[in-house]
Formats: structure tokens, sequence, C-alpha cells
């Protein structure tokens, strides 16, 4: 639960993500723009789980780091859920069989 402070229910949503990807991205980015190398583990000095992809990651991701730590977890987030909705649209438009009706293409990607 998040706290009444400003800012609690953030920082509680942040400290959750510290096993998920965007500490990891946004560290790497840190790491590509101070010119340290990017795959050896900074676990002891960072908390943070070594970076797994390509600089130009690294790179691409820069904006979710420069972004204070809320609002990069907020923008990560949306990020995430425009690329599954879009991903879906792909799925329905391009794999699935037939010709889908809107309100059936709608039900596929709106239903729980």
């Amino acid at each position: 639960m998040g706290h009444a402070r400003g800012g609690g229910v953030c920082q509680d949503g942040l400290a959750r993500q510290r096993t998920l990807g965007l500490p990891r991205v946004a560290a790497g980015a840190r790491h590509w723009w101070a010119d340290k190398p990017l795959y050896i583990s900074y676990q002891q000095a960072e908390n943070i789980d070594a970076f797994r992809y390509s600089p130009t990651f690294a790179v691409a991701l820069t904006p979710f780091y420069l972004l204070p730590g809320c609002l990069g977890a907020i923008a990560w987030g949306v990020g995430n859920i425009a690329l599954l909705f879009w991903a879906l649209h792909v799925l329905v438009r391009d794999v699935l069989p037939g010709q889908w009706p809107p309100r059936r293409e709608g039900t596929f990607r709106y239903s729980r």
C-alpha cells in the first residue's frame, strides 16, 4: 500500500520494480553515458542485476533514465501496455485466420 505523504505510492511501486527491467535499463543507460562498462556486475554497489542487452538498447532507452524516477516508471509501464495492445492488433490482423468484424476484434483485444 502507498503512503499518504507525497511520493509514497510511487516509491512503493519503484521498490517493487527492482526485480523488473526498468532499473536495469536505466542503469545501463546511466553507465553508457558515464562511459562505464555495461556488462560488469553492479550488484554490490547499486543492487541492480547485470545489464543483458546491446549498447544500442541502452542508448535507445535513455529517455527512461532521464525522466525522474516516478515519471520514468509510469512511462515504462504505459509503453509496455501500448506494446501489448499493438502486438494483439498485429496478431488479429496478420496471424489469426479470417476477417474479423470490428466488434469481435475489440472483444478479443479488450477482454480479460
